[in-house]
Parts: C-alpha cells; sequence; structure tokens
C-alpha cells in the first residue's frame, strides 16, 4: 500500500499538508486538497481510518438519529450535517428510531464507543436518558432542550404564536388543529401556542385527530374539517396541509374563503415549497449545521467546560423562524 510520503512526493507539498488534507481539510486550499487527493489516487493511497482513530483516540464519525427517516422534514438537517461533517473531515453515520423512545435509547447506547458524539433530532426519549448518556458522549439535541445538554432549537413556538396572529387578525375565531405525528413533543408545544393566542384574543382552538405527516392524512380528513364548524385549519407540517387543501378543492370547497389552511412549516428547505400555502419558514439546514459545528467544538473540547465553581457549561442556540405568506389565509 502507497505511503503518505510517497502522495507528498508526487503531489509536490509536505506530509504534513498531506495528512491536513485527510484530517482537517478545512485547512488546506481547495486548489491544494485537489493536487493532494490527485496524487493519492494515482499511487493508490488509502486512508487506514481504524488505524488513524486508534492513534487519536477518535473515529471521526458522527451519529446523528432521526425519529423517522421517511419524513422529508428532517431531510435538510441530515443533508447539512453531512456537509459539516465532511467539511469537517469526519462521517455521518445516521440511525431511525421509528418514533419509538426505547428503541432510540438503545440506538443511543449501542453507538456509544463507535462514534465520536451524536445529533438527536426531535428526540423522544426521557430527558434523563438523554441527560445520562450525555456524561458518556458528547451529544446536542435538536428541536428539544435537555438540562446539562447542548441543543439548537428552531423557535417554532414564537413562529406559531406569529402565525395565530395572522389568522385571527384575517376574521377567524375557531380554529382547528390537525397534530400529529403521535408522541411528538413539538406537536404539543404548536398546538399549545395556538390555544394561547386563541384564548388572548377571546377565540377558539380545537384538535382534530393526530395523523402522520402525509399528504394522504390531511386529504383524509378534509370531511372532519368541513363538519368541524371551523374557518381556519393549522396543520402539523405542509404535506398535510397540501393533501387537504386539495380534498377540499376537489369537493367544491374555495380556500381560502370558505377555509382558511396553513401549516406549521412551508418545507421550502427540502426544495419544493408548498404552493400558495402560508406557512412558518423553519431554517432547518441552519439548524443541521449548527448542531455539528456545536457538537465538534465539544468534541474537540474546544468549550470552556466548567465555570467558577466547577460546574459544566452547555449552550443552549434558538434559531428564529419567519411567516412565508400564501394565499389560502
Amino acid at each position: 500500500m502507497a505511503t503518505l510520503d510517497e502522495v507528498a512526493i508526487r503531489a509536490g507539498v509536505s506530509a504534513s499538508t498531506v495528512s491536513r488534507v485527510f484530517s482537517r481539510p478545512d485547512k488546506v486550499s481547495e486548489k491544494t486538497r485537489e493536487r493532494v487527493r490527485t496524487a493519492a489516487a494515482s499511487v493508490g493511497f488509502a486512508r487506514n481510518s481504524a488505524a488513524r482513530a486508534l492513534a487519536r483516540g477518535r473515529t471521526d464519525l458522527v451519529g446523528l438519529l432521526v425519529p423517522d427517516l421517511r419524513s422529508p422534514y428532517f431531510a435538510p438537517i441530515i443533508s447539512a450535517a453531512h456537509a459539516e461533517a465532511e467539511r469537517a473531515g469526519g462521517e455521518l453515520v445516521i440511525a431511525d428510531s421509528h418514533g419509538d423512545a426505547n428503541r432510540e435509547a438503545e440506538i443511543l447506547w449501542r453507538l456509544r464507543g463507535r462514534v465520536d458524539g451524536m445529533i438527536l433530532v426531535s428526540p423522544r426519549s426521557d430527558a434523563t436518558v438523554i441527560s445520562d448518556a450525555a456524561k458518556m458522549i458528547p451529544i446536542v439535541t435538536v428541536n428539544r432542550a435537555v438540562d446539562m445538554v447542548d441543543s439548537v432549537v428552531i423557535d417554532v413556538e414564537r413562529g406559531t404564536h406569529e402565525l395565530a396572529a395572522h389568522i385571527l387578525g384575517a376574521g377567524h375565531r375557531t380554529i382547528a388543529y390537525i397534530g400529529g405525528p403521535p408522541g411528538s413533543l413539538t406537536d404539543e408545544t404548536r398546538f399549545a401556542a395556538l390555544m394561547t393566542s386563541a384564548d388572548e384574543r377571546h377565540a377558539e382552538c380545537r384538535r382534530l385527530g393526530v395523523v402522520e405527516p402525509t399528504i394522504a392524512a390531511g386529504a383524509s380528513l378534509h370531511e372532519s374539517v368541513v363538519h368541524s364548524g371551523a374557518t381556519a385549519v393549522v396543520a402539523y407540517n405542509g404535506l398535510v396541509a397540501y393533501g387537504l387543501l386539495s380534498a377540499l378543492g376537489a369537493s367544491g370547497h374555495q380556500v381560502p374563503d370558505d377555509i382558511a389552511i396553513a401549516s406549521t412549516d412551508d418545507l421550502l428547505d427540502v426544495g419544493f415549497g408548498i404552493p400558495n400555502i402560508t406557512g412558518i419558514h423553519q431554517p432547518l439546514a441552519q439548524a443541521g449545521r449548527e448542531a455539528t459545528e456545536r457538537l465538534g467544538a465539544r468534541i474537540a473540547g474546544n468549550f470552556r467546560d466548567s465555570s467558577a465553581d466547577g460546574t459544566l457549561q452547555f449552550t443552549h442556540w434558538t434559531i428564529s423562524t419567519t411567516l412565508a405568506h400564501g394565499s389560502s389565509v
């Protein structure tokens, strides 16, 4: 097998530069990275990741755990996390808990020791399970704040209040909320925010079912929505809202004249912003990038680890949302 020194000679750079290209590519210019990688390919050099990990006490692997890989909501988070991990010279290991807290805990403990740190996206586990695990391995949570654990949270609660104010400002006094999926903590946060906003303005908010976040699920509820007496509907996500909008249109109902529709996300980061639907724009890619950067800093020990009294310090980062105005409200 070709050696690092052979690559250095072929590329016309130092051995330390070759090492940086494969360990910290962000520290080397793009032109030099390309020259070194071309030289490595020409001499048949392959980085021995196992030996390198043993020598450094690191695997350069970052675990990312989501509750449902099928959901398009998590795609921008995963993509941004993967890009940031690669930029820092690492790789991403992705796992799916299927929304099961017990399975999530099992995966978390199984990956401990195999990865340098974990990103838990919308975790379902009890807070003590997560905080206990964070004593063993660096962890950053996304969309959930846990004591003694670093977190990155998109402020959907504030965004939902803003969305509710917009709907109520349009004259609606009865709002229906289509929630889901089962077990989602963010679902409870969104519904509570709607309830609070409605109460403050002497309006009514009621829940209509808990559904999977799919177009078909939204379409299946159109009759329930019509008979609910609500003049506005807020859906858990853009796919549910789009399914409902399509079914209402097919049954002869006008949006927003008969029923207004809104969503607590707009799925713009997925690459197919739902047309004409008012929703909350969530910077999902930013959340994935921030979480990976913060995990990398925690793994490298770049955080100030303790205060004057010796207690560990953790960061809780909040990302703001914006209201995406459509013609559905």
